[in-house]
C-alpha cells in the first residue's frame, strides 16, 4: 500500500500535466482567433504630376513671337524666321520662313499671317509657301482675325481682308490709332482709338454706324460676344456696349485692371484680373456670378476649353477651373526649377491644348505644349 506522501505526489504531477494540457489548448484557440500582427499602414502615392505632351528648348536670348494654329506653333525669331513647330510632332519643324523684317505674327483661317509696315503677307499654314500678299499704308499696325477675317488698323485707317484668300472686303477711316486690336461682332467692326473712343463700324460697308465718345479712362482690351462688346478700362471698370448702335448696357467697377480682354462662353463673360481672381458674370446684365482665387497673377485672359476655363500664370502654371461654378479643377506645373511666363495661348481646334513658353531660374527656355485630358 502507497504512502500518504507517494500519493499526494501522484496528485500533484496529474494536476499540473492538466494544467499545462489547458494552457497549451488555450493558446491555441487564442492563436487561431487573434488578428495578425498590425503593420503600419502606408501612405498612399501622390500621383504624378501633370507633365507637358513635349517640351523643346529655345534660345534665351532670342526675342520671340508666338501664335498657334490648329497643327502648329508658329514661332517667329528675332532675325524674321518663322518655325511652324508640329502640335502632333513632338514640336518638330516642319517648314521655316524667312521674313525680311520683322512683322507682327497673327494666325487665323488656316493662313500665318505677317503685318508689317506696308504690307502684309499670308502663309499657308500647312507649308509655309506664300499664299498671298497686299500693300498697307505706312506706319504701325494693329491687327487681329476672326471669322476668317483679318482687320488692320493702320494711322487714320482700317483695312478688311478675306484672310484665307486675300480679298479686300472694306476699308474705314479712323479718328485716330487704334488703341486695341479690333473686334468682329455680328455685322460690325468695334474699335477703341487711342483717344478712349469707341466706334462700330459695318463689316461689309466700311461705314461708321456709330461713335461713343471717350470713356473715363483709357481702354486696355476689348472683346465682343453675341451683339455685344466688352470694354475693360484702366481704371478696373468693365463696360458693356451693343455693338449695333454703341449704347451703354451695364458698368461692373472691378476696383483691378484685366489680365488682357474679357472672354465669353454662352451667357457668362470670365474676367482674369491683377488681384489674382477668375471672375464671371452674367453677359446681359453685368451681375456678378462667382469669383475664384489663384494661387498666382494672371498673365494671359480666361480661356473657355468646353466645361472648362484656362488661366496662365505669371509663374508658368496653368489654372483649370470649372466653366459653371468656378471651382479650380488641377494645376499644370512645370516640372523642376521656378519659371517665368513669357508666352501663352490656346491650340485651335483642340479644347484643352495650351502652349507656354517659359524662362527657368537657369536661363534656359521652353516651349511647351500641354493637353488636358478629355
Amino acid at each position: 500500500m502507497a504512502s500518504r506522501e507517494s500519493r499526494y505526489y501522484k496528485r500533484v504531477v496529474r494536476a499540473t500535466a492538466t494544467t499545462a494540457a489547458g494552457l497549451v489548448a488555450g493558446i491555441g484557440l487564442l492563436a487561431l482567433h487573434a488578428s495578425p500582427i498590425a503593420r503600419t499602414p502606408q501612405a498612399p502615392q501622390a500621383p504624378a504630376p501633370p507633365a507637358p505632351a513635349w517640351e523643346i528648348e529655345l534660345d534665351p536670348l532670342d526675342t520671340l513671337q508666338v501664335a498657334a494654329g490648329s497643327a502648329a506653333v508658329y514661332v517667329l525669331e528675332a532675325g524674321g524666321a518663322v518655325r511652324a513647330r508640329a502640335v502632333d510632332g513632338a514640336g518638330a519643324v516642319r517648314w521655316t520662313y524667312q521674313a525680311t523684317s520683322q512683322p507682327s505674327l497673327l494666325w487665323g483661317a488656316e493662313r500665318v499671317l505677317l503685318i508689317e509696315p506696308g504690307r502684309v503677307t499670308a502663309l499657308d499654314a500647312a507649308t509655309g509657301a506664300i499664299a498671298w500678299t497686299d500693300g498697307l499704308p505706312a506706319g504701325d499696325a494693329v491687327g487681329t482675325v476672326v471669322d476668317g477675317v483679318l482687320a488692320v488698323g493702320v494711322g487714320t485707317g482700317l483695312f478688311l481682308f478675306n484672310a484665307a484668300d486675300g480679298a479686300r472686303l472694306s476699308s474705314a477711316g479712323l479718328d485716330g490709332p487704334l488703341q486695341a486690336p479690333p473686334v468682329l461682332a455680328a455685322q460690325h467692326i468695334v474699335v477703341a482709338m487711342q483717344s478712349g473712343a469707341l466706334a462700330g463700324i459695318d463689316r461689309e460697308t466700311g461705314r461708321r454706324s456709330w461713335t461713343r465718345p471717350p470713356l473715363a479712362s483709357p481702354v486696355d482690351g476689348l472683346a465682343a460676344h453675341g451683339g455685344r462688346a466688352y470694354v475693360s478700362g484702366r481704371d478696373g471698370n468693365l463696360y458693356c456696349v451693343q455693338t449695333h448702335n454703341g449704347k451703354l448696357s451695364w458698368t461692373y467697377s472691378l476696383y483691378a485692371r484685366l489680365s488682357g480682354a474679357a472672354s465669353a462662353s454662352g451667357d457668362l463673360l470670365y474676367v482674369a484680373l491683377f488681384d489674382n481672381t477668375v471672375q464671371a458674370f452674367d453677359r446681359r446684365t453685368g451681375t456678378r456670378r462667382w469669383s475664384q482665387p489663384l494661387t498666382g497673377r494672371p498673365a494671359s485672359p480666361v480661356w473657355p476649353a468646353g466645361p472648362r476655363l484656362i488661366v496662365a500664370q505669371a509663374d508658368g502654371v496653368l489654372a483649370v477651373l470649372d466653366a459653371v461654378a468656378g471651382t479650380q479643377q488641377t494645376r499644370l506645373v512645370p516640372p523642376g526649377e521656378a519659371r517665368l511666363l513669357e508666352h501663352a495661348g490656346p491650340v485651335p481646334g483642340t479644347p484643352g491644348a495650351v502652349f507656354t513658353v517659359t524662362t527657368g531660374t537657369s536661363s534656359v527656355r521652353r516651349l511647351s505644349l500641354w493637353r488636358l485630358e478629355p
